[in-house]
């Protein structure tokens, strides 16, 4: 059973941390609806026009077709040198820049694990990994090595 409420202007009501079992049903006296008929070709949000205070239909005639000039995006590019490059038109984009390692260098591989307290050399790792037994300890890094104090 619906609780009907009839209103004369605005009128607030009071709901807030309320349970109401029943639909509430607000009928203004006296007002007009307004409504327009409104055809749209566009995604979008839409509202009524000024002068009208609600919509009574919308006729929606969104076009499905490609534009002229819009590139459907395919395949993949391969991009092998730092820079801007140009995408447009490709699906994904491959980035695979070869690494120039100077001669001398050594690429940082694998890990190692730390122990104990000392110094170590660790500058052919990736990563390293303290585990020294300690209430808490502090970190250095010093070129290439690590110095647990």
């Amino acid at each position: 059973m619906d609780m009907n409420i009839s209103v004369s202007g605005p009128k607030r009501l009071l709901t807030r941390g309320k349970y109401c079992d029943r639909n509430i049903v607000v009928t203004p006296e006296g007002v007009d609806a307004i409504l327009q008929e409104k055809t749209v070709t566009k995604n979008g949000v839409y509202t009524p026009d000024t002068g009208y205070n609600g919509m009574s239909k919308v006729t929606v005639n969104v076009s499905s077709e490609i534009p002229d000039g819009y590139v459907l995006p395919s395949g993949t590019k391969t991009i092998t040198a730092n820079g801007t490059h140009d995408v447009s038109g490709y699906a994904n984009a491959k980035v695979n820049v070869p690494l120039d390692i100077p001669s001398g260098y050594v690429q940082p591989t694998g890990s190692m694990s730390i122990l104990a307290n000392g110094t170590y050399s660790v500058a052919e790792f990736a990563y390293v990994e303290v585990l020294v037994p300690t209430s808490g300890g502090i970190v250095e890094e010093y070129d290439g090595a690590v110095t647990i104090a």
